[in-house]
């Protein structure tokens, strides 16, 4: 008795030890408090609103937080449970236990002194901490309870009544206390952006630690079929995306700019590292706390001799089973939260913000680079696409969050392996360890080589993926021009091919998942039947309790296994991410340091675009000073340089030399040649953050001729904006970026060919109110333009580049003087084109007081109502993606299932799926009946008899055992191989109806909606619900194999089950409701986000000029803060449903076993065989509802793709043509009437014209007059409501759609290119000679045709030579072949960004030239090129497109480009005004043509006559 009571006096010293470290802090708090003079003065609950980090509380938050409830009754408890404990210290002070008593009592003080501070702290969080620490003293005073009541087991009978009565108060006192000490809430609800903060670290302990606080989430599921991200709560502040930018740039400051990625990450989370390290090793060692358990329950039942005693016997064993499942449970799933949350998720937002940080400071950008690097690595160029950044957005954080996500359970599973080891060990005998860990090493051996060659092969898969994703979103930017092409069945094919090779990787890295998986389901299987048959053979027998045990603990190595592959897998994908990821956050940043001064200069500067070689075009020794409060006109012809020269002033190029000056901090407004306009409103396009000023917006819309415009629509101003603005033409998108420039508070305006795109009368408009009104004095403006006679009565200096690199510059009255006026035009004198484009004041006067008596009566009456009337939403033209509200599971899934085969199939894998789960239950009865036989038989008869009978048993079970791996490797094989054909059909079915939908759609939809179908939702096709259908089934299976071998051992398990089971599906109601909502959530509300970065990629030299990079990451940062909402909200109700399954399976568990022993007669390897299926009721009632859940979640992204794949398309069908249709040119419009919907007035109104062969029609009107319909129409991207069209005797209507787009060519006003080369975009299809490509090029005046050593033409040397295919074109001589590279191997990158526009517009000239169709249409096809190319240009289409060849149909902003033209059809409102020769039109007074020349400037009629 003396060491009982050395140690009960050890334990309780410590005990006090600890309470009183616990009670130190707030003792001293009580003490401070007590020294106070005004003690009569009560501390208020909460002296004032509270406010913290997250957030701040409002008024009846605070009124409604209370926590005076918890406080009292743990006070009084406190007070009780002392009472109690020095009444038994006055008992016993005449005995030899005063000391313990006296101990206890201390321990007892400490925990008064915890319970006065609750009264005297003041704050709420730090009662809150205090409460926890009192519940933490509690436990330490039942160690010391339960301690006194084993010391004194022996004499328990000796106490009276009084000692029993005050140990039953002191246990109910500290449980109380306990309970409500961490009952107690941590602060009051706070708000942030007037929405509630998620209540994490608001609720108290226990609910944090049962996961009870997601209300909110859970609440509005039921109720509703959808909630929105605002329905849910706001983030804490960690886990913001804004805070997450900020952390990483404070600890990649402190690892160093150099230090590779994942050090800055590891350092940055090295806290949340060890917490996560911390929590998987309690974790992993608890975790085998349920199969000792079972060990003592069937040891006892062995040892047992009769029935009589059995359940008491029994009862702390089963009762500690419950309790140790409960406990080994809750530390998994919170380590599943805490990984998941504080770790995986935080680093995947924050590893987005840090690339859009890098986004908006990284070299290069959309501007127009009119020259490609010369060794371009697009694997480090950030710009090479930008598709390589939404992969590195969609793919690589992802990779790299699933990565750490998952991370723990590597640890866990080394650390599961030892125990596992040692528990072998002293089970089964040193000898089966040996064995055993044998078998694990070569496992393991195989495993390291299997994730090898599955690293490298998804690396490649990585490679394919990109490829694929780049043909995709190229051909999205692209969809116009293929479709006015008629090209979608050659792109179809194209991606289709890429994604050939992408599934054909995918193939080969499932191939190596299906040997991880085959290690993952035989190994254990094999290491069973090692170890079983060693251990048999070495003692000769096989005990129950031996044998499930050991079964049981193999279980978990089983699971073990599993993991190794999947984690080193994980561990390299990840690997491969970061490196991709840092290769990007590596790449040099765009602008250079500029110095400041008072205005804009360049001093011997030479600049070039980033990345390009020593030998690209570059602009050298440049001197200019551009005058500040004026304005400074930069001309020259195409390919000059203009575009790069504004690229200097920006900042967006590289400074090879020389030094740029310009103002410190001033904002630079900059208009792109191609304008650059947000998916929003027209106001906020033009506002662009800045506030409203009603008079200043007015000036603006008018300066910008927009009232007309404004008038036109709908919803007025308000009218939304479609991506890239797509349903605005040309001239709108132009002036509404020029409104946002000059609206704008810069002091510095850079515009780049803002006449282009508008007609004369609007151009004129711009001259004299943008660059001569009022909004532009004291601000210094810089244009670039071709049409200086235009500009130059307004400009005060001159820069003149040639396409050499040379330049000129000058005040404008320098003009004057002829050896500048040679340098400006080589053909034609400067003072004659200014005479020729002489505005007439007069009329230009008469016409601006038309536009203001229009913008009175139409859009600011509108935009006046647009502000008072806040209650009129406009009408939206990207419409929200909807979430699917209802139910679709059971249809979306036989839909998915019909993609991978026939009735047959499918029940031959759920047969091949149950085959596997009765072969596993096989082996454990076989077990049994093997343990029980074992446990009957007398002690050793015969050597011979054991070893038949061991022989016999043995190979029964490995029969069971090899079965069973044959039917998992079947699974795994027939699982991955459906998936994937589904995946490859679904997708076939998805990219055909995005190519072949109506135009409409793909306008009205973003780009980041369509492409998260292809990037996201493909993904989760390809990789994720083959495996996720599979976990379901064998879920449902295994739960069904669990109930048949429970109500084998027990009727009483199936109503048990039933019962328990209800529960489950309570519970799994809630989260299936919640869960689906939020991952439709997650997957809306990440579109934004890659829509936002695709964007801000066209947009970087504005957003950047304007110095607005801190407004793009606070709007990405609350894009990204929503799609983390959504995401939080999932796992969070994801861990609230595994918490209740733990509790409920814990329950099942407890209940089950004393049901099973409870039956007379049922013996030990019954009860193991039950039991050890029982014990997996937990893991697997939870797979199977997540299982189902998961599959509904996984077939969201099914649902997503088949609502696109069923997009209805446009009318493709039709009968097929002549192969020489049309074979004449000639076409016949006839009462023709076109509209846009419906309830829309007609666009085009019983339109009526012919074309004849080889006929030349110009269309003029102003905008909105319907010239886009009528071409709309031609193509029948509008389909004719009445009245017909016919080309070459033949309705079109009837045509098939390709045939007749391929059969007319069109070259719009905004052309696209592809990635490739000059002549993949001149020939996509290598139907022509690259003699005829060169002559189309030449025919466009493309500059790359001269050589160096003279401008003669590279054909004119070569014309009498025979075609070839080759690049070096024949016939030249040596010295010339080396001087000269072929321009049709030129690159060009993504939307021919590294083209200027004019280039752009160039080679889709010269392809229509190279096709040589009968039929061409010409939307405004040089409004980029200056003027000396374009009269050239002018003239060899007249030479190319000449008489008896070529019909054309040329759309006019200019009225010069269509003045010899055969006829002029006039439209206005959507009809025919006139339709004639220019020289009849021209001889009708105040006829709409003769009003639109004599408003092009011209002063004379009869001039333009002659001309």
């Amino acid at each position: 008795m003396e060491s009982v009571w050395s140690i009960s006096n050890t334990v309780h010293t410590s005990g006090l030890i600890f309470a009183i470290a616990l009670s130190g802090l707030p003792g001293a708090r009580v003490f401070s408090w007590l020294r106070r003079s005004d003690l009569q003065c009560q501390p208020s609950e909460l002296p004032q609103q509270y406010q913290d980090e997250d957030g701040e509380a409002s008024v009846d938050s605070t009124r409604s937080f209370a926590d005076r409830l918890q406080r009292v009754a743990f006070a009084c408890s406190a007070f009780i449970g002392s009472t109690a404990a020095f009444a038994r210290y006055i008992l016993t002070l005449n005995t030899g236990k005063s000391l313990d008593r006296a101990l206890q009592f201390g321990i007892w003080s400490c925990l008064m002194l915890q319970s006065l501070a609750l009264f005297t702290e003041p704050t709420a969080p730090a009662r809150f901490s205090i409460a926890l620490q009192g519940s933490a003293n509690c436990l330490n005073v039942l160690c010391a309870l339960a301690m006194d009541i084993y010391a004194n087991t022996i004499d328990w009978n000796s106490f009276d009544w009084r000692d029993r009565l005050l140990i039953f108060v002191e246990f109910a006192a500290v449980g109380i206390a306990c309970l409500h000490g961490v009952l107690l809430p941590r602060r009051p609800d706070v708000f942030w952006k007037g929405s509630l903060v998620d209540r994490q670290f608001t609720s108290s302990w226990l609910c944090r630690l049962s996961f009870s606080w997601p209300w909110s989430a859970l609440r509005a599921a039921p109720g509703k079929t959808t909630f929105g991200i605002d329905g849910l709560p706001e983030l804490d502040r960690k886990t913001r995306s804004r805070y997450l930018l900020q952390r990483f740039q404070y600890d990649s400051a402190r690892t160093g700019a150099i230090s590779p990625l994942w050090k800055t990450l590891a350092f940055s989370y090295r806290r949340e590292l060890l917490r996560q390290l911390a929590l998987t090793i309690i974790g992993s060692t608890i975790s085998f706390a349920p199969q000792i358990m079972l060990l003592g329950v069937l040891r006892a039942m062995e040892n047992e001799m009769g029935d009589d005693n059995r359940l008491a016997t029994l009862a702390p064993w089963v009762c500690t089973l419950g309790l140790s499942i409960v406990i080994s449970a809750s530390v998994q799933q919170w380590n599943i939260w805490f990984s998941s949350m504080d770790l995986g998720l935080k680093m995947q937002k924050q590893l987005t913000m840090v690339l859009f940080d890098k986004l908006l400071r990284a070299r290069g950008s959309s501007l127009n680079s009119p020259n490609r690097p010369e060794q371009d690595d697009k694997s480090s160029n950030p710009n090479a696409s930008g598709h390589n950044i939404i992969n590195l957005i969609a793919v690589d954080t992802q990779q790299v969050g699933n990565c750490v996500r998952g991370m723990y359970r590597g640890y866990e599973a080394f650390i599961k392996l030892v125990i596992a080891g040692i528990l072998i060990g002293r089970l089964m005998g040193w000898q089966s360890l040996v064995a055993g860990t044998a078998f694990v090493l070569l496992l393991f051996a195989i495993n390291v080589y299997i994730a090898k060659q599955h690293s490298h092969n998804q690396s490649i898969l990585m490679a394919y993926k990109d490829s694929r994703m780049a043909v995709v979103t190229e051909a999205l930017q692209g969809v116009r021009q293929i479709k006015f092409s008629g090209w979608e069945n050659s792109w179809e094919r194209g991606i289709l091919q890429q994604r050939e090779r992408e599934l054909n990787a995918q193939w080969t890295v499932s191939q190596w998942t299906i040997a991880a998986q085959t290690i993952y389901t035989i190994g254990p299987i094999l290491l069973s039947v090692v170890t079983i048959a060693i251990h048999v053979y070495i003692s000769g027998d096989l005990k129950p309790s031996i044998a499930f045990t050991s079964l049981s603990v193999l279980g978990s190595v089983e699971t073990s296994l599993g993991v190794i592959p999947e984690i080193q897998s994980s561990w390299l994908g990840a690997s491969i991410s970061i490196k991709r990821l840092q290769s990007y956050l590596q790449t040099p940043e765009s602008r250079f340091l500029s110095t400041v001064d008072d205005q804009i200069i360049l001093e011997r500067a030479t600049i070039r675009w980033p990345g390009s070689g020593p030998n690209s075009f570059s602009l050298s020794d440049l001197t200019l000073r551009f005058p500040s409060h004026a304005l400074s006109v930069i001309e020259g012809p195409t390919r000059s340089g203009k575009s790069l020269l504004l690229a200097a002033i920006l900042g967006e190029c590289d400074l090879v030399r020389g030094a740029v000056k310009k103002p410190s901090e001033s904002a630079i407004a900059y208009v792109a040649q191609t304008p650059w306009i947000e998916n929003a409103s027209i106001t906020d396009n033009i506002l662009f953050g800045c506030p409203m000023n009603l008079e200043r917006y007015r000036q603006v819309v008018h300066a910008c001729a927009l009232n007309k415009d404004l008038a036109a629509f709908t919803e007025g101003d308000r009218t939304e904006i479609g991506p890239k603005g797509v349903n605005l033409s040309g001239g709108q998108r132009s002036r509404i970026a020029l409104a946002r420039a000059l609206y704008s508070q810069a002091s510095i305006l850079v515009m780049d060919d803002i006449f282009s795109a508008v007609d004369a009368h609007t151009a004129q408009h711009l001259c004299k109110h943008v660059l001569g009104g009022p909004l532009v004095k004291s601000r210094t403006l810089i244009l670039v333009s071709h049409h200086l006679s235009l500009c130059a009565p307004h400009a005060d200096y001159i820069v003149s580049l040639t396409r050499h690199g040379k330049y000129k510059a000058g005040p404008a009255t320098g003009l004057a003087r002829p050896d500048f006026v040679d340098a400006l035009y080589a053909e034609k004198g400067i003072e004659e084109e200014i005479e020729e484009a002489c505005i007439s004041e007069e009329g230009f006067e008469t016409e601006s007081t038309s536009l203001c008596r229009l913008s009175s009566l139409g859009s600011f009456d509108g935009f006046e109502r647009a502000s008072c009337e806040s209650s009129s939403i406009p009408r939206r033209y990207i419409e929200d993606e909807e979430q699917r509200t209802v139910g679709l599971l059971h249809w979306i899934l036989l839909q998915y299932l019909r993609q991978i085969g026939n009735v047959w199939y499918g029940v031959f894998v759920v047969l091949v799926y149950m085959g596997y789960v009765g072969s596993v239950v096989g082996q454990s009865w076989w077990v049994a009946r093997w343990a029980h036989q074992n446990t009957g038989s007398s002690p050793r008869t015969t050597t011979s008899v054991i070893d038949n009978s061991l022989t016999w048993h043995l190979g029964i079970y490995i029969g069971f055992s090899g079965l069973a791996c044959v039917a998992g490797t079947l699974r795994n094989f027939l699982t991955l191989s459906s998936a994937i054909c589904a995946a490859r059909r679904l997708f076939v079915m998805l990219q055909h109806s995005v190519l072949y939908a109506p135009l409409d759609f793909l306008d009205r939809n973003p780009p980041g909606r369509i492409l998260n179908r292809f990037s996201s939702d493909t993904d989760v096709l390809d990789s994720q619900i083959g495996q996720v259908l599979g976990g379901a089934l064998i879920s449902a299976l295994e739960l069904l194999a669990i109930f048949v071998v429970g109500t084998s051992a027990s009727w009483w398990i199936l109503p048990i089950s039933m019962v328990m089971f209800l529960f489950c599906v309570h519970s799994a109601y809630r989260f299936y409701e919640a869960a689906r909502n939020l991952k439709q959530l997650d997957s809306i509300s990440r579109s934004p986000v890659l829509e936002r970065f695709s964007s801000t990629i066209e947009g970087l030299p504005t957003i950047r000029a304007l110095g607005l990079q801190e407004s793009y990451r606070h709007k990405l940062a609350t894009q990204v803060d929503d799609n983390t909402r959504a995401v939080w909200n999932l796992w969070l109700v994801n861990c609230w449903f595994g918490y209740r399954m733990v509790l409920i399976g814990a329950a099942f568990v407890t209940v089950a076993t004393f049901a099973i022993i409870s039956v007379p007669g049922t013996t030990a390897a019954m009860t193991g065989f039950a039991l050890s299926f029982l014990l997996r009721y937990t893991s697997v009632v939870s797979a199977f509802i997540r299982g189902y859940i998961n599959l509904e979640l996984a077939l969201t992204s099914v649902d997503r793709v088949l609502e696109y794949a069923q997009i209805p398309s446009e009318k493709y069908d039709g009968v097929a043509v002549p192969a020489a249709w049309p074979d004449q040119g000639l076409l016949n419009v006839s009462h023709l009437v076109v509209r846009y919907s419906p309830y829309l007035q007609p666009a085009l109104d019983r339109v009526s014209f012919q074309l004849l062969p080889n006929q030349r029609i110009g269309v003029l009107g102003r905008t909105g007059a319907g010239k886009t319909s009528l071409t709309m129409a031609l193509f029948r991207f509008l389909e004719a409501e009445q009245g017909s069209i016919m080309l070459d005797g033949i309705d079109i209507s009837g045509v098939p759609l390709q045939q007749l787009r391929q059969r007319m060519a069109i070259i719009p006003q905004d052309p696209h290119l592809f990635s490739g080369t000059v002549r993949s975009n001149l020939d996509p299809f290598d139907a022509y000679d690259d003699l005829d490509l060169l002559h189309a090029l030449e025919c466009v005046h493309w500059t790359h045709i001269e050589t160096k050593t003279d401008n003669e033409s590279i054909l004119s040397s070569s014309a009498s030579q025979p075609s070839s295919s080759q690049t070096t074109v024949v016939g030249l001589d040596t010295d010339l072949q080396k001087q000269w590279v072929s321009p049709l191997d030129e690159e060009i990158i993504d939307s021919g960004r590294n083209l200027s526009q004019g280039q752009r517009q160039q080679l889709c000239l010269a392809r229509a030239i190279a096709s040589r169709p009968k039929i061409l249409i010409m939307d405004e096809a040089t409004s980029s090129i200056d003027q000396r190319t374009d009269a050239l240009i002018q003239k060899s289409i007249r030479e190319s497109f000449g008489r008896g060849f070529t019909s054309l149909l040329v759309i006019a902003h200019r009225v010069s480009t269509v003045l010899d033209f055969d006829r002029i059809l006039v439209l206005d409102k959507g009809r025919v005004v006139e339709f004639g020769s220019p020289r009849d039109l021209i001889q009708r007074v105040g006829g709409h043509f003769r009003t639109l020349v004599e408003d092009s400037g011209h002063t004379g009629v009869a001039e333009l006559l002659d001309v």
